[in-house]
């Protein structure tokens, strides 16, 4: 049986063992926008990055943006309690076309596209990895290869470039991807969880569950007022039935963690139902990193049992809809996006 340790791991996935100061190369994107009014203000000062090694997120000609910031009437800032979280970088390339970060890679490189191309981020510098077409649907990074499904395709590409390769076409209602070594995994809210390697044909490896985060999966059920039965390790086989606690419903779990409704508002417990709790101000939906509940201007960390805010300027949030963005948060400030990344929060000693 796998320990709490062994699954925090692969859910942060192999790339992401780096040391802490790399982690000033921290991430973007969100894929929700909300409308709420700015919680406080804070007092902005640029500064010099003094640790060691460090190497500022936007190349090493500038440090990026030091907050001190105050806490709101109704809790603490996330800059000011994970500082190394929050990075920076160009809001459009050299002929002036906008970056959009779409997926956090590990804790130091963000994935960003721009117009037909998809380019890594990591020190100052972007590098090209693959041309793509359409609208993406879903990404999913590990750390050397990267893939995506667009046009109802499913491709991936070595993170550092090089030619793609085509995994499997798939049904238009496909919304979820993972890598699992030489295989991309995929899954729709119906149809089952399917995987191959390029030039292979699907696999069928569960009919009745939905891929969380490989590699994991539940019976995710389409009323969103259930609870979630069965929470599965594909690679072992090993299942976990969640025990709701009393009176909630809409229970969404990883592995160890899970949230859902109770008298209207969000909670959080244990998957066996214990260590109930209420998650102030963010949505019930599956922990990311088994840790966290991102409502964008708001995030929950469960392991401190703590609401943070999150507060740009003017309420500018930005975000995207892809599978994975709910672990970056980023927005625009002059000729920068200002970047959190939810993988560069270091782990609880």
């Amino acid at each position: 049986m796998k320990t709490e340790d062994d699954v925090r791991q692969a859910l942060r996935g192999a790339a992401e063992s780096i040391s802490h100061h790399d982690l000033l190369a921290a991430l973007p994107a969100r894929r929700r926008r909300r409308t709420v009014r700015r919680l406080a203000a804070v007092v902005v000062a640029v500064a010099v990055a003094s640790t060691a090694g460090a190497v500022a997120f936007g190349g090493g000609a500038r440090a990026p943006q030091v907050v001190t910031p105050q806490p709101t009437p109704e809790g603490r800032l996330l800059r000011a309690v994970h500082p190394k979280a929050f990075g920076d970088m160009p809001a459009k390339d050299p002929s002036g076309l906008p970056y959009q970060p779409v997926l956090a890679i590990d804790a130091r490189r963000v994935l960003v596209r721009v117009a037909d191309r998809l380019e890594v981020y990591e020190s100052g510098r972007f590098e090209k990895v693959a041309e793509v077409k359409g609208e993406i649907k879903a990404l999913a990074a590990d750390g050397g290869s990267l893939a995506w499904l667009s046009e109802k395709e499913i491709r991936v590409v070595p993170l550092g470039g090089g030619k793609s390769r085509r995994i499997a076409e798939v049904d238009e209602l496909v919304n979820r991807i993972a890598i699992n070594g030489e295989r991309v995994v995929w899954s729709a809210p119906v149809g089952g969880i399917w995987q191959s390697e390029a030039g292979g044909r699907p696999e069928l490896l569960e009919r009745r569950l939905q891929l969380l985060r490989w590699p994991w999966a539940s019976d995710e059920p389409l009323d969103m007022h259930s609870n979630v039965t069965r929470v599965v390790d594909l690679v072992i086989g090993s299942e976990v039935r969640p025990n709701p606690a009393p009176g909630v419903t809409g229970l969404r779990c990883g592995p160890f963690w899970c949230a859902g409704t109770r008298g209207g508002l969000t909670v959080v417990q244990r998957i066996d139902g214990s260590q109930l709790r209420e998650a102030p101000m963010v949505r019930p939906e599956y922990p990311v990193f088994n840790r966290f509940l991102n409502s964008g201007f708001r995030v929950y960390d469960i392991e401190v049992g703590e609401t943070f805010h999150v507060d740009p300027p003017g309420n500018t949030l930005k975000g995207t809809s892809l599978d994975g963005g709910e672990t970056l948060i980023y927005w625009e400030e002059g000729d920068r996006l200002v970047v959190v990344n939810l993988a560069a929060i270091p782990e609880l000693e």
